[in-house]
């Protein structure tokens, strides 16, 4: 059996986050003027049995999708401070 790592299954869970955050609102999303981005967080939690034994392990992925209305200049600091979210800082 090869189980992948843990950053590989983080990967995947992100990336399931972003293509279904991206397929309901596609890419040209108008959040309006007064919104920065749109946070997506998934949970998920899988459960391994080994001879009568059970392991819970939970995953938490965030993705976003940010306001194109943004000046450039702003969007550098939005992606840190969301990252912090992320990363619970």
């Amino acid at each position: 059996m090869i189980l992948a790592t843990r950053s590989q299954q983080f990967s995947f869970i992100t990336h399931e986050a972003e293509m279904t955050l991206f397929n309901e609102l596609g890419f040209n999303y108008d959040m309006g003027s007064n919104s920065y981005a749109i946070i997506y967080q998934a949970v998920y939690t899988h459960c391994f049995d080994y001879e009568g034994s059970t392991l819970p392990i939970t995953f938490r992925g965030m993705t976003y999708l940010l306001n194109s209305k943004i000046p450039e200049s702003q969007r550098k600091g939005i992606q840190e401070f969301i990252h912090n979210l992320t990363v619970g800082v």
